[in-house]
């Protein structure tokens, strides 16, 4: 009876490995293998300078209707920069600061060389209605469309602005503060209203046109906004760290208007460059670029090397 049993188990393909209470079931489920592992795709290498650098013409307009036209340098691969603005000297134009704005473009900034209304060939308006104050003007124009441009860090704009463009902006970041990362100021003209008192003694002698003022031509607007402005009094606003730079042979600008300027703000620090005139040589502008690089990689606008 045994034997037929078993007999009949086995027929039935049936085989109990364990009998009794507590024997495990027959698992019927089919091995499956273990997924091929799906590779992490390696991230984006974070892009590193020295950037390449795309250039284009940009045209900006003032409250009064005026053009105010430069060109943008802007580092390729950033989806976001910080923005420097470049504010060039009396009778020079946006091409004066091209050094600086493709350098430091090179390191991650965008950079704005423009015109100031009523100079160079890239802005409207006329000469003789500029003034130290309508460049400032310029200067807080172009602080207000930057917040719209695409690719900007309007949170970090940083003024960099050489002889008179250094005035003017150096007067835009006192009258707003909160808006400048940032203040660069090369050989800044701050000795314009001694220039123009010693010319003029009171409103009545300034003339509609003054021909001979230094090398340019400027209105009689030019002589009455600087007529009895102090140069320091709205400068002291602004009050984060300020780098001035200046030459120690300068003879337009003497050195002791940065000194001063440097005492009236409540962090500034003076750079001199022995030898150096008004406007800088190569070896100056050289010298002048490795402490402004320092001067921004400090306040966080350019990483740490």
């Amino acid at each position: 009876m045994r034997r037929l049993l078993a007999l009949l188990m086995l027929t039935a393909g049936f085989v109990c490995t364990s009998c009794g209470p507590g024997a495990p079931e027959a698992s019927s489920a089919v091995p499956v293998p273990d997924p091929t592992p799906v590779p992490t795709p390696s991230p984006a290498p974070v892009p590193t300078p020295p950037f390449p650098v795309s250039r284009s013409e940009l045209t900006v307009t003032a409250p009064d209707r005026t053009d105010i036209g430069g060109v943008l340098y802007t580092p390729k691969g950033l989806e976001t920069a910080p923005l420097i603005l470049c504010a060039h000297g009396l009778g020079a134009d946006h091409e004066s600061m091209e050094y600086w704005a493709e350098e430091l473009s090179r390191l991650g900034l965008a950079a704005f060389c423009f015109d100031f209304r009523g100079t160079g060939g890239l802005s409207g308006g006329s000469e003789t209605e500029m003034s130290v104050l309508t460049e400032a003007e310029d200067v807080l124009a172009l602080l207000d469309a930057a917040q719209a441009w695409p690719g900007i860090d309007a949170d970090r704009v940083v003024l960099l602005g050489e002889s008179q463009g250094g005035f003017a902006c150096a007067i835009a970041a006192g009258r707003q503060p909160e808006r400048v990362a940032g203040l660069i100021l090369l050989y800044p003209a701050f000795v314009i209203p001694d220039h123009i008192r010693a010319m003029f003694p009171d409103v009545e002698s300034v003339p509609e046109v003054v021909t001979d003022y230094l090398w340019v031509t400027v209105g009689r607007r030019y002589a009455l906004d600087m007529l009895d402005y102090d140069a320091y009094s709205e400068i002291a606003g602004y009050s984060r760290p300020v780098l001035i730079i200046h030459g120690s042979e300068d003879t337009l600008v003497p050195v002791s208007y940065s000194e001063r300027a440097a005492e009236t703000y409540p962090d500034a620090a003076l750079e001199v460059i022995e030898g150096a005139g008004h406007g800088f040589g190569p070896q100056a502008a050289v010298d002048a670029l490795a402490v402004m690089i320092q001067y921004l990689t400090q306040l966080g606008i350019l990483p740490a090397a």
